[in-house]
């Protein structure tokens, strides 16, 4: 196994972990009912365009479409947290 590939293996293994743990989970979930009383997600811009979204979010959704490479891709819109 390469170096890629371990580090790949090492991240989907943590990511497994880190699904499993209920009190991470809850405190995710408390910081983002938090964070969003505040409007964290309005307070981010890409190339000067507001995005309102998490930057995580920003680099998930960069990767999918890195490793789908749709033809096409049409945006809806946002989901608000529940609460």
């Amino acid at each position: 196994m390469n170096d890629h590939d371990t580090f790949k293996a090492q991240g989907a293994a943590e990511i497994t972990k880190q699904g499993a743990d209920a009190d991470l989970r809850q405190k995710s979930i408390d910081w983002l009912v938090a964070a969003d009383k505040h409007k964290y997600s309005y307070h981010f811009e890409w190339l000067g365009r507001p995005i309102i979204q998490h930057p995580q979010d920003m680099i998930g959704t960069q990767e999918l479409l890195w490793n789908i490479q749709p033809d096409l891709i049409i945006e809806t819109g946002i989901v608000a947290a529940a609460r």
